[in-house]
Parts: C-alpha cells; structure tokens; sequence
C-alpha cells in the first residue's frame, strides 16, 4: 500500500494527474519518498474510479509518479538518495533520479548526472561524470556486505 501526505492536494481528471504540493510524504513498500512537489499520473480506470466515488487507487491505478525539488528518497537497504527531479515508473518499478543526485550508504557515495534504479533487480546505474567516495570495508570495521568488495555503493 501507498501512503502520500502534503499540505495541498489538486485533482484534475481531465488530465489524469493529481499534483501534491507542500511538505511532501511518498511511503511506498519499495521506498519513502520527500520532496516539495509531486505529481500522479493515473490510468483512464483509476481516474473513472476516483469520479465516482469508488476506490480509484487500487492496484495498477498509477502509471508514473514525478517528484520535484529537494528530493530525498530512502530505501529499505538503508541507503538514500537526494536530487532536484524523480520519476518513478510504475509498472517497470524503475526510479530515474535527474538534477545532481547524490547516493549515500554509510559514509559512501555516488554522484552523477543521471542515475536509475531497477527495483525490481536491486541494482542502478550512474550516467555522466561519476564521483565515487568510498571507505574500504577493512576501515569502516565491516566486510562491505551489500555494497560491493569495496564498500561502495552498488552501481553499474
């Protein structure tokens, strides 16, 4: 189940799209979600749904979520990501992160232009100019389990 919560809230069934605005708050199974705005693009039966009073967010309602400014997102793997632009594709669980995201896990982290997370494979990948800082897992007193041989963050 999907959890959103925001100061203001404006539903447009003509477009398909309900925009959130204010104080921002995604919890989804996959990840929470913050940001300052955030927009919902709905299938044709979700928004027929939601105009006749029936539960028009149930499941395969949403097609794309686009949240914007200050974005910071968090993932149940413990690691967490902030960039200025996040669309979230429903269906193919994919999250393209734009406008200088930054990956954290740990004290590691990974910067880039573009980077896009395949949820449903557990791994992403980093386009443009790639920023890596990372400790070694022999200094972070740990093995690196879950971040690669040298603790970094996964990233392809």
């Amino acid at each position: 189940m999907t959890n959103i919560t925001a100061d203001n809230m404006i539903y447009d069934s003509l477009a398909l799209k309900v925009t959130f605005a204010g104080n921002v708050r995604v919890s989804h199974p996959d990840f929470t979600l913050k940001s300052d705005a955030l927009q919902l693009f709905l299938t044709e039966s979700a928004s027929r749904g939601l105009s006749g009073g029936q539960d028009g967010l149930s499941s395969g309602a949403l097609r794309k979520i686009i949240a914007e400014s200050r974005v910071n997102i968090t993932l149940p793997d413990g690691k967490s990501a902030n960039c200025a632009k996040a669309t979230y594709t429903v269906n193919e669980e994919i999250m393209l992160m734009e406008g200088n995201p930054v990956l954290r896990e740990g004290n590691n982290q990974i910067r880039g232009d573009r980077m896009i997370f395949y949820l449903r494979e557990n791994r992403n990948e980093v386009h443009g100019r790639v920023t890596m800082d990372f400790t070694s897992g022999e200094a972070q007193g740990q093995s690196g389990a879950g971040t690669g041989r040298s603790g970094a963050p996964n990233a392809r």
